[in-house]
């Protein structure tokens, strides 16, 4: 929600006011965030939890091993 994003302390003071000015825009926000939930892992908390606790494991093992840090990626639930 690209639209909801500001750059500054008066964007989000004017974004604030149209939001609360506007109940039935801020009821379609709503809407949006409530549809996005099943498909956006940020929302997933305990799978997001289960791949930072699997990114931790990897790297404790490879600090065991000694060897050298190494980029990996970390799958969202």
């Amino acid at each position: 929600m690209p639209e909801l994003a500001v750059t500054s302390l008066a964007d989000y003071q004017a974004l604030a006011l149209t939001l609360a000015r506007n109940p039935g825009l801020l009821a379609s926000y709503r809407q949006r965030l409530d549809a996005g939930r099943e498909n956006f892992p940020l929302f997933d908390a305990a799978g997001l939890a289960r791949a930072l606790e699997a990114a931790y494991a990897r790297m404790a093992d490879i600090a065991r091993a000694g060897r050298p840090s190494e980029a990996f990626a970390v799958r969202a639930p």
